[in-house]
């Protein structure tokens, strides 16, 4: 344990890490709200907003164990980009078939499969993110790494929602899902 608040902060891919769960974190959460609002207008159905959620974390929850198992025997890093590089393809999906897409029951398919890819790559993110954080820090520094990680989650939590919702009614779902998609 240490006394200086700023200890984990001093290591360099620690700061890298951080930023990088910063950045996805408000990405997916923004992701979340524009596509709830947005099946919303389509469908006009609440019952279509529970239907999202089961799209994303069966696929999730399914592939928790191998992906877990994955990140133990594989560099965490590579699987962490790889499931960054699948959220931002599966944004630039939602993205393009959302501006594109004029039949309402073909989009809302496309947004349902893009969002079980999602759910997927979040399957393999998880696992590889959170044991990055012991790669990332020594473990004298486990506790102040941990309250970092957990205020910048937090932050994330609350600004991807907010920007989310923002960029979905002032600038459309598909500027929303393609600025995610930059984060």
């Amino acid at each position: 344990m240490t006394d200086n608040p700023y200890a984990a902060i001093k290591i360099h891919g620690f700061r890298m890490l951080l930023v990088a769960r910063l950045l996805v974190t408000i990405a997916t959460q923004a992701q979340g709200v524009a596509v709830g609002w947005q099946i919303y207008a389509l469908t006009k159905d609440p019952l279509f907003l529970g239907f999202i959620g089961l799209a994303e974390v069966v696929p999730s929850i399914g592939i928790a164990l191998y992906a877990g198992h994955l990140a133990d025997v594989i560099e965490r890093r590579k699987i962490a980009l790889f499931s960054i590089g699948s959220f931002m393809i599966c944004l630039i999906l939602l993205g393009i078939s959302s501006a594109f897409m004029t039949i309402k029951e073909l989009l809302i398919g496309s947004i349902f499969f893009v969002i079980a890819l999602t759910g997927l790559a979040r399957g393999f993110y998880g696992p590889a993110v959170f044991g990055m954080l012991a790669d990332a820090v020594p473990e004298r520094l486990y506790g102040n790494a941990t309250a970092w990680n957990t205020a910048i989650w937090q932050i994330s939590a609350i600004a991807g929602p907010v920007l989310g919702g923002f960029g979905y009614v002032f600038c459309g779902a598909p500027f929303t899902y393609l600025a995610c998609a930059l984060l």
